[in-house]
């Protein structure tokens, strides 16, 4: 099994190229984030290994404080199953989810920068993500070995203004090696 940790932007497409609208239905968003993480199997020359991935967060909206998503991406990792530093493991993921704001939508802070710093809480724009789907990863193209399997992801983040958040990450996956019949 892998463990990781990760740090992810979210900017949210939908308020850019929109405006920010608190009763609309759906929105996306572009997410890029770093990872860090540890691998279980003992076979390997370092169980550690870094990453970066980039995908969309497709977002539907099931109450002010409640959404539900769906969340395609694709990493970039290096190697721990080799010694050389330079070569990469490619791996899709797709993770399907919930989430709730510990607040209704951007409440108190209204984006003007204006309001007393005292009316602010730090649980305003702040949210929490639950979910679960699954990953594919080449191992080694050349011979054919592949990994997939189940993925399971908690995030706690906070939006920075309606276009932007921060959000920290903690994944586990279960690795299922497979083998093509040549």
């Amino acid at each position: 099994s892998r463990h990781q940790l990760g740090l992810d932007y979210l900017w949210n497409l939908s308020n850019y190229f929109y405006g920010y609208n608190e009763s609309r239905p759906w929105t996306w968003s572009y997410l890029v984030g770093l990872n860090v993480g540890a691998n279980g199997e003992s076979a390997l020359v370092s169980p550690y290994y870094a990453g970066l991935h980039t995908g969309v967060q497709l977002r539907a909206n099931l109450s002010p404080r409640t959404y539900i998503f769906a969340e395609p991406r694709i990493a970039a990792y290096t190697n721990e199953s080799s010694a050389d530093w330079h070569k990469v493991d490619v791996r899709s993921h797709i993770l399907f989810g919930m989430g709730a704001r510990l607040t209704s939508p951007y409440k108190s802070l209204q984006w003007d920068y204006s309001i007393d710093a005292d009316s602010v809480s730090w649980t305003d724009n702040f949210f929490l993500q639950l979910s679960m789907g699954a990953f594919d990863s080449y191992v080694d193209l050349r011979n054919g070995a592949k990994e997939m399997g189940p993925s399971f992801h908690f995030a706690a983040g906070r939006w920075l203004n309606p276009k932007l958040a921060l959000r920290a990450s903690l994944y586990a996956e279960q690795l299922n090696r497979l083998h093509r019949n040549r």
